[in-house]
């Protein structure tokens, strides 16, 4: 005689609640690996547009080996400059290793400038990466303007050390500014909108904030870091008195291990 094992009302909600943790899992793992590409075009009267490709906040994360999956995204974008905004380490990790050598892929693709952010920093690593990317040909930033004729346009590109080096990041940018030119900037934190708004800088990109970790429909981020809650700047374009900033939610996390509704980009801003 066969037994027939009929499902109890307390092992089905066992059972749903199972499918429904495994669910909010995958969710989860979607969210903070899955790569997402959001583009801005601003329009500035160039005779022929500029693509720039803006990655911000690793934190040594990879995706793929050598990070392969980011630098095929990077690619697909054909950019002509490639920004890095800080925090390409933890400041957890010890040593760099290799986790850099994928930054020599995105140098073949495109000059490639970069600022640290305050991960670089509290790693004590900054001296080590800065070594390693010169090797790249990889310019780094530090508190410094450069000039640059892209595609015939002449550009000064700024890039300031994150306030956490210690420094007081106003009277630094005061003296590299110059206002007949068109200024970009490459700063960490986004919360210095207004010094740049008041020196009438054309174009500013940050990162640091995270997206502000969970996103909420006509909320948006919930907590960023230097922000607090509910902070002002945590993803995309924002555009006061003719400066334009773009903040990038980041590629990876940090003290906050979980993002939701906020999946790691890379930014793409087309100057046209």
């Amino acid at each position: 005689m066969k037994r027939v094992y009929i499902m109890g009302k307390r092992s089905k909600k066992l059972l749903g609640l199972g499918v429904l943790l495994l669910a909010l899992l995958g969710f989860i793992l979607w969210q903070n690996n899955d790569l997402v590409v959001s583009s801005y075009d601003l329009e500035v009267g160039l005779d022929e547009e500029i693509q720039i490709v803006h990655l911000s906040d690793l934190h040594g994360k990879e995706y793929g080996e050598n990070n392969a999956e980011l630098v095929a995204l990077v690619k697909e974008q054909n950019p002509d400059l490639i920004f890095f905004t800080g925090d390409l380490v933890d400041q957890s990790d010890e040593s760099i290793d290799e986790e850099l050598d994928y930054l020599a892929e995105l140098r073949g693709l495109a000059p490639v400038y970069v600022v640290f952010g305050n991960h670089d920093y509290w790693s004590n690593l900054d001296q080590d990466i800065k070594t390693r990317l010169t090797e790249m040909h990889i310019r780094v930033l530090d508190n410094e303007a450069i000039y640059m004729n892209v595609k015939g346009h002449h550009i000064q590109l700024i890039g300031l050390s994150d306030e956490a080096s210690g420094e007081e990041i106003a009277p630094i940018f005061e003296e590299l500014v110059n206002p007949s030119m068109y200024n970009i900037v490459l700063y960490h934190q986004p919360n210095a909108l207004d010094l740049f708004t008041e020196h009438e800088v054309d174009l500013v990109f940050s990162g640091h904030a995270h997206g502000g970790q969970i996103r909420l429909p006509f909320v948006g981020g919930l907590y960023a870091p230097s922000q607090g809650l509910f902070p002002r700047y945590t993803s995309g374009l924002y555009e006061e008195e003719g400066t334009s900033m773009v903040v990038s939610r980041g590629l990876a996390n940090s003290v906050i291990p979980v993002r939701i509704f906020n999946r790691p980009e890379i930014l793409v801003v087309t100057i046209d």
